[in-house]
């Protein structure tokens, strides 16, 4: 009989700590600072996940192709870069929910027919607009910068300029994965105008980005 009791009396003592628990939790862990009740942003099928100050940083690896080479006049020549692969890392800032600018460090390579490799490293400001669509993020933005190059032992420093469209799956609070496509315009401007070049390029790449 007093064995009963005393386990009573435990079962009594635990379930009044649990409730001074959650009474606590609801006072302090519950609310968000101002006494309204937090609600979790991936429960309830809100996903307006983004304000200001929110920042993503993003690094993204695939394949670069070569869509051809223009003279001056814009008139195609002959294309002799085959396909190449590239690696950027990104950063992009909230200045609205929707309204993000940042910049992107990009490098890329390239062989041509001659068994020569094209190296360029597009450094670029950005600035983008993204949608939302429940879980998915569509990011479209535009880049420009500088790009250092270097072929066959020569190198060279010209404009840079990207636009890009993108699709991302919002995995959870902290990470999202997507597909990105890219389109680059690098001029090559020299002393003399009628040797300038401009090459175009379309990425396509993969993403892993972290939100903080």
């Amino acid at each position: 009989m007093n064995r009963v009791i005393y386990y009573r009396r435990r079962c009594v003592l635990v379930f009044a700590l649990a409730l001074t628990g959650a009474a606590l939790w609801a006072q302090d862990g519950g609310s968000d600072g101002d006494g309204s009740p937090i609600q979790s942003e991936w429960n309830g099928g809100n996903f307006s996940l983004y304000s200001v100050g929110d920042k993503t940083f993003a690094i993204s690896v695939g394949a670069l192709f070569s869509l051809g080479v223009t003279d001056a006049n814009y008139n195609p020549l002959a294309n002799k870069i085959n396909t190449g692969g590239t690696l950027s890392l990104s950063y992009a800032y909230f200045l609205k929910p929707n309204l993000f600018v940042g910049g992107e460090l990009q490098g890329s390579f390239q062989s041509t027919l001659a068994e020569h490799f094209v190296f360029i490293i597009p450094m670029s400001a950005r600035v983008g607009w993204q949608f939302l669509y429940k879980r998915f993020e569509f990011p479209v933005s535009v880049s420009l910068g500088g790009a250092p190059q270097s072929y066959n032992g020569h190198n060279l420093f010209s404009m840079f300029m990207k636009v890009q469209g993108s699709a991302y799956f919002r995995f959870n609070s902290e990470w999202s994965f997507g597909l990105n496509t890219s389109v680059w315009w690098v001029p090559q401007w020299t002393s003399d105008n009628s040797k300038d070049a401009y090459g175009h390029f379309l990425d396509i790449t993969a993403s892993a980005r972290f939100h903080f």
